[in-house]
């Protein structure tokens, strides 16, 4: 693999930079009006990074550029500010990102548009999972478990339960740093106690 350490790869990460520098402010000077900018920039680079892409540069732009917009969307839907969530995540989850697509389906299940709509999150919740998201494997496994927008089927309910056990967040198993759990000794035959 070819490695761009010259003026060229240099420019590359000075443009990621600038990019990703960019379409945080206008994110935070006017909501409204840049999220048309910010969709288009992580629209492109959602894009660009499904393309085989050989340039190192280029994939860490359109990572950065998908990771600046869903922090974005997130902080939006943090703030109750669902339409501009929506606009910046519905490109991203035509394109195919994993997140944006559970939260796009998140947004159908909740409400955040006119109405609940099962029907239009199961692909996207669906496709999500298959791609190993961890937070969308579960919300697939309730969805069967209970019916919501499928035929109840809790052979796929475990299924899904079961895949989303195998790839849980390390941190989530983790307690937490001020924790003040005391390890409890088994009970039984020779334990002591």
């Amino acid at each position: 693999m070819q490695r761009h350490t010259g003026p060229t790869g240099r420019f590359c990460l000075i443009l990621c930079c600038y990019l990703v520098a960019s379409l945080l402010a206008a994110c935070d000077s006017n909501p409204t009006a840049s999220s048309t900018a910010a969709v288009q920039t992580a629209s492109n680079a959602a894009t660009a990074s499904t393309a085989p892409a050989p340039d190192l540069a280029a994939q860490a732009e359109a990572s950065a550029a998908i990771e600046a917009a869903l922090e974005t969307a997130t902080a939006a839907i943090d703030e109750a500010r669902y339409d501009q969530a929506l606009a910046l995540l519905d490109p991203l989850a035509a394109d195919g990102v994993p997140m944006a697509q559970y939260l796009v389906a998140r947004a159908s299940i909740e409400g955040w548009r006119a109405h609940r709509d099962y029907a239009t999150a199961y692909p996207l919740v669906h496709r999500a999972a298959e791609a190993g998201l961890y937070e969308a494997q579960l919300l697939l496994a309730d969805m069967y478990a209970y019916g919501y927008g499928v035929p109840q089927d809790l052979t796929q309910a475990v299924e899904w339960s079961y895949r989303a056990g195998q790839t849980q967040p390390a941190q989530a198993d983790a307690p937490a740093p001020n924790d003040d759990v005391k390890a409890v000794a088994p009970a039984g035959p020779g334990a002591g106690g």
